[in-house]
């Protein structure tokens, strides 16, 4: 009997876990079906979805100059997983579409005016693809200047 469990649950589990990734790594979270702690104030119907699967909300639009490719921006930025715990927070320097900044943040950034405040909801495969941390990040930034 025990012989017969244990190749169930075997196959089983091989099942489950050949279903949940393919040969090119891992199924990523999905935002749509996500969970998001309510401290995030999190509304993805009040959200804009570009065509790459980023998710943004202008909380504050500026009105200085415009963050566009080629421009070297200073932003202040909130790091938050789905949980609400923070990972991280400072300013970044970087120039837009110069591969200095994960996709999804990049990408957030891009049409931005200096003043503005904006919400990310960035996918996994925006952020550190398939060979880093998997998991949806969360970021509220502040676009300080545009060179």
């Amino acid at each position: 009997m025990l012989k017969r469990w244990g190749w169930g649950v075997a196959f089983g589990a091989a099942l489950v876990l050949g279903a949940c990734s393919d040969s090119t790594g891992p199924v990523f979270e999905r935002i749509e079906t996500a969970l998001f702690h309510e401290s995030l104030n999190v509304d993805l119907d009040a959200m804009t979805r570009t065509d790459s699967g980023l998710y943004y909300q202008d909380l504050v639009v500026g009105d200085g100059a415009l963050a566009d490719p080629g421009s070297v921006v200073n932003v202040a930025y909130l790091l938050r997983y789905r949980s609400g715990a923070t990972e991280e927070s400072g300013e970044y320097s970087f120039e837009i579409d110069a591969d200095e900044a994960i996709a999804g943040f990049n990408e957030g950034v891009r049409g931005m005016r200096v003043g503005g405040e904006r919400k990310l909801v960035v996918p996994p495969e925006l952020a550190y693809g398939r060979t880093g941390p998997q998991g949806i990040l969360i970021f509220d930034i502040e676009l300080l200047t545009v060179e």
